[in-house]
């Protein structure tokens, strides 16, 4: 109800902005196709008496540009440029919009941009590529789906919620980070009313750093689709959560999920302890009122790199993530093939027989002692390597 009223009062404010206090004139009909319109801070040549559709006229404030959506030019793709962009509530209503930013790594200001506002999308509304610290939780977070869209190679901390409320519509999000929430606010937040269809949600190749919750279901939502690929690392307790026991399905699988304990969570290998959490009896404890969860096989070893130069996320170091590394461990058998043969993919030193040469001659033994020494020294550095990138520090 507060998300309804907070819709309804943004609507006649933006009515009533685009009356009396806009210089926007007023076509007769929309544009047919997405206009692009770019934004840019002042300081970059962003200014809100241009016209906003081309790069070297860029506009100011993101404010501005609903205004010309609303009054001129319908469905449209926003621009936002390099830099850091703070306004308070923003509301789209009529159109629906995509908003793309250069970046959402901080450590590269030269292609970063940081939205820090929240959004109401009551058409659909697509994001990608920025950062955000939110600006109230209590009015959507970061941005509140009303009519489904994404959210695509974003970075979110402090009040850069997602919450979707979007009687049914679908909500995707992948390749997203969050972390360092404010205190009671979760990373995402979704229910479903008014649909009989239900809220599904799906998040896929993303990370939650230190999140509590990750997620928070209200009524209406169907399905949580979020196992693949994402990384719940620094103990996510819980990963989600429901006010009141729901009937959701949440699905976990093939996701890596990480505590305080680090190292032996899971079972003792050749190569070491396995650092993710593969206990069921410890991943249900991570869930509260969501009895209908299904974690399948959680992941060993993380997908991705968690922090540079973190070997577990890189198996072999050869600068290929393990989730799309064909032979995670470089053992010169391919995953699949050591699935096959029942042998461990995420360890060097367990692999399916090689073939071995005929000992027919000083050749064949001289081969073995060389093979011998340098699999000796291989494993010597590499548990030297795996101790170091398995402690809790990160």
């Amino acid at each position: 109800m507060y998300l309804f009223l907070m819709r309804l009062i943004n609507s006649v404010l933006v009515g009533l902005a685009a009356l009396v206090g806009s210089s926007v004139p007023v076509m007769p009909a929309h544009a047919q196709s997405p206009q692009d319109i770019y934004v840019e801070t002042p300081i970059n040549g962003g200014d809100d008496t241009n016209d906003g559709i081309d790069p070297s006229t860029p506009i100011a404030s993101v404010g501005k540009a609903i205004l010309l959506i609303d009054g001129m030019y319908g469905p449209s793709t926003i621009n936002l440029g390099n830099g850091i962009f703070n306004e308070s509530l923003l509301g789209f209503t009529n159109f629906p919009v995509d908003i793309v930013g250069e970046g959402s790594d901080p450590s590269n200001p030269n292609n970063y941009t940081e939205l820090n506002a929240t959004i109401l999308a009551d058409a659909e509304m697509n994001i990608r590529d920025l950062a955000s610290t939110g600006y109230s939780f209590g009015t959507g977070g970061f941005v509140s789906f009303g009519a489904g869209g994404s959210v695509t190679g974003c970075n979110f901390t402090e009040m850069g919620a997602i919450q979707a409320n979007n009687n049914g519509e679908p909500v995707n999000i992948d390749d997203c980070t969050f972390g360092d929430m404010a205190e009671g606010v979760p990373a995402v937040y979704v229910e479903s009313s008014g649909k009989s269809g239900g809220q599904t949600l799906t998040v896929t190749g993303s990370s939650f750093d230190n999140c509590s919750p990750a997620f928070r279901l209200g009524s209406g939502v169907n399905e949580l689709n979020a196992g693949t690929d994402n990384m719940y690392l620094n103990c996510c307790d819980p990963i989600a959560s429901a006010p009141y026991s729901v009937d959701t399905f949440v699905d976990l699988s093939g996701s890596y999920i990480e505590c305080l304990e680090k190292s032996g969570e899971g079972t003792e290998g050749l190569c070491g302890p396995h650092p993710g959490i593969t206990d069921l009896d410890r991943l249900e404890a991570l869930v509260v009122g969501l009895p209908n969860t299904y974690f399948g096989e959680t992941q060993r070893y993380p997908p991705r790199p968690r922090f540079a130069g973190d070997v577990a996320g890189d198996l072999d170091e050869d600068e290929i993530a393990n989730y799309v590394d064909l032979d995670m461990d470089g053992d010169g058998f391919s995953n699949e093939e050591e699935r096959a043969a029942g042998t461990d993919e995420y360890c060097f030193l367990d692999h399916p027989p090689e073939q071995e040469v005929p000992a027919t001659s000083g050749l064949g033994l001289a081969l073995g002692a060389v093979g011998l020494g340098a699999l000796g020294a291989a494993y010597a550095g590499r548990r030297g390597k795996d101790s170091e990138a398995y402690s809790t520090e990160n």
